[in-house]
């Protein structure tokens, strides 16, 4: 569920070498992830732990998505965290936001990297807005506790540049590599791992459907999981929705802002269809209109029954 190997070779993906050792024992029976499969081998009080379940780092927001994504909706939030007190948050009980993005990627060096201006726009502008109520949240957000992540390096050298401009060096700016299952449009290209942030900042950047092919047949994509859960008391994913959404898990992440007031920008014409519910968030159910609740609670039934 984190990072796994890039492989480019046909030759190589066609032998599995783009397959983990981890994922490879994952698959086998001691590691089973379904209950009745490991219950033939270990009593209860001795099956396997094969996933993480407590978490330390994030809001429980933040963990909604990725815990029936990627976790078998195990998660449990354990962090003891401050609060971050913006007006950019349209939910202020969740401090997470997606902000739609219609800008256009550009590149340079033959598409060798890509970079979008309107995303670098949007990305200082959210920055320079959080630091300026900065002093209200608890305890008071420092620049140097913010976090950018970013899909491609030259994305990464004119955030920074930007940065600069506003006087704003602290803010820690950098990009994940890795390939895997979770979104697979987007190619990290720098191996620097942004570490935790009190409040992070993911630019998505590609905004065309123009290489997505070309990407998914090599395997290069924007690993979900590692990016989001970064964030400690903030996330906020800066991208265009109507690209992102052709990815099933980009799509659960969209419909999952969408039931909860935390999209802003473009409208999306995207249904909810109840999937990808996890149990944090169907502990919100009542703050939903009447419409969402109903959605909220069949997806809440259905994953009960699937896990039984």
């Amino acid at each position: 569920m984190r990072l796994g190997p890039t492989v480019t070779s046909d030759a190589a993906r066609d032998a599995e070498l783009d397959v983990s050792l981890l994922q490879r024992l994952f698959d086998r029976p001691v590691y089973a992830n379904f209950r009745e499969k490991s219950v033939l081998l270990f009593p209860p009080r001795f099956q396997p732990s094969t996933t993480l379940v407590k978490n330390y780092r994030s809001h429980p927001a933040i963990l909604m998505p990725p815990s029936t994504l990627f976790y078998n909706d195990s998660l449990v939030p354990c962090a003891v965290n401050g609060s971050i007190v913006w007006s950019g948050l349209p939910n202020p009980r969740l401090p997470l936001l997606f902000i739609g993005s219609e800008s256009k990627e550009e590149c340079v060096d033959e598409r060798a990297s890509w970079y979008n201006p309107g995303e670098i726009k949007c990305t200082v502008d959210t920055i320079v807005s959080l630091l300026a109520a900065g002093a209200s949240c608890s305890p008071p957000l420092q620049a140097s506790e913010i976090g950018v992540m970013s899909a491609f390096r030259e994305q990464v050298w004119k955030i920074r540049e930007h940065l600069r401009k506003e006087k704003l060096n602290a803010v820690d700016v950098g990009t994940v590599e890795g390939s895997g299952n979770a979104g697979k449009w987007l190619k990290f290209e720098d191996k620097y791992s942004l570490t935790a942030s009190k409040a992070c900042i993911i630019s998505c950047v590609r905004s065309s459907n123009r290489f997505l092919n070309e990407d998914l047949s090599r395997g290069l994509g924007l690993v979900m999981n590692v990016a989001i859960t970064r964030a400690k008391e903030l996330l906020v994913v800066i991208g265009n929705g109507k690209m992102l959404q052709q990815d099933p898990f980009w799509r659960s992440f969209l419909q999952f802002t969408l039931r909860n007031k935390l999209y802003t920008g473009p409208e999306l014409n995207l249904e909810f269809d109840g999937n990808y519910i996890s149990r944090l968030e169907s502990e919100l159910v009542d703050d939903l209109d009447e419409e969402d609740r109903g959605v909220a609670m069949a997806g809440g039934i259905a994953r009960e029954i699937l896990r039984e």
